[in-house]
């Protein structure tokens, strides 16, 4: 993505306010968390509860994160840690993004843009 997207310049907030995914991280990771914890209550539930409707066969695919939301979480903030490691810091980091989204389908260069490293 970067060697495709390498020339467009992002304006100063962007690249102070770091890759676009931490930030949606950070805004939705709350919300996230009681939603993940209610489906997966529903799952635990569920296997020592017996029999599952055909409306809740979704339940047998098991937790959402496959693993419990807090260790699921933890994870996810040690990734993001060992990443800012591997480019010398969060301000190292950002010093390398580049204006770019997710899919290199030409089709796409008209839906929204995303930061990438």
């Amino acid at each position: 993505m970067r060697e495709l997207h390498e020339g467009i310049e992002l304006e100063k907030k962007e690249r102070e306010d770091g890759p676009f995914v931490w930030l949606n991280w950070e805004k939705w990771v709350d919300r996230c968390e009681q939603i993940v914890r209610w489906l997966d209550e529903q799952v635990v539930n569920t296997k020592t509860g017996g029999d599952t409707s055909t409306n809740e066969k979704w339940k047998r695919l098991g937790l959402v994160c496959g693993v419990e939301w807090p260790i699921f979480r933890q994870m996810v903030e040690k990734y993001r840690l060992w990443l800012e490691e591997q480019y010398g810091g969060a301000q190292r980091m950002n010093e390398r993004l580049v204006f770019a989204h997710n899919d290199v389908s030409r089709n796409n260069y008209k839906s929204e843009h995303i930061r990438l490293l």
